[in-house]
């Protein structure tokens, strides 16, 4: 697992936080019970887990962040998969 700061659902909540004045999203334990997810699944998300559809759905709505979705679909295990079976850098 990688460094959450690293991790593009950490960053997103981050500068959701900053960016909407909503200093409660700097808490996991708040952003988790927005989110109906355990605040250690989180973590595990932050941490570098990959996060099931729904969860991700809910974290833009929540962080106001529609690019999480292009950032989350690049890092899908299943396109990783696809583009090195097809012989391209993924």
């Amino acid at each position: 697992m990688r460094n959450n700061h690293n991790s593009i659902y950490y960053i997103a909540r981050v500068r959701a936080a900053k960016k909407m004045g909503k200093g409660r999203l700097e808490s996991r334990e708040f952003c988790a019970e927005e989110l109906h997810i355990s605040k250690n699944k989180l973590a595990e998300i932050e941490h570098g887990k990959f996060p099931d559809p729904e969860t991700v759905a809910s974290m833009i709505e929540l962080f106001e962040d529609k690019t999480l979705s292009i950032q989350h679909c690049q890092q899908c295990p299943v396109r990783k998969m696809r583009r090195a079976l097809n012989g391209k850098e993924s």
